[in-house]
């Protein structure tokens, strides 16, 4: 029933449950070691998963824009088409920023992925 109760002081005010971190005997935080040839595998089906979002969003876009040119005509159409293309290059450059993350080239993500907007 207390799990819920916020430390207050005397005049009402909350406070933090310790004043510091208790680092007394902190030896950071463990190494874990890394197979590289799961890393490897993983990076191969990211890059394969990456490819194939992708595809399938242009394959989209393209099986849209055919349905919207029969459907409304050829100006509707084409601004599905556009948008399609809008939307495609948007997960690229999105693609572009999550792969550059903390890395040491992260400038060239970071300058590229911004495009996105």
């Amino acid at each position: 029933e207390d799990a819920f109760k916020i430390p207050t002081d005397a005049m009402g005010n909350v406070r933090p449950y310790m004043d510091t971190y208790s680092l007394e005997e902190y030896e950071g935080p463990m190494a874990i070691p890394v197979d590289e040839s799961v890393l490897q595998e993983d990076l191969n089906n990211y890059s394969s998963l990456k490819g194939r979002l992708l595809r399938d969003a242009a394959i989209a876009g393209f099986i849209g824009t055919i349905i919207a040119d029969l459907i409304k005509g050829f100006d509707d159409a084409l601004v599905y088409f556009f948008g399609a293309i809008a939307g495609v290059g948007y997960l690229f450059f999105l693609g572009i920023k999550t792969d550059t993350l903390g890395s040491v080239d992260a400038k060239m993500g970071t300058n590229v992925s911004n495009l996105r907007f």
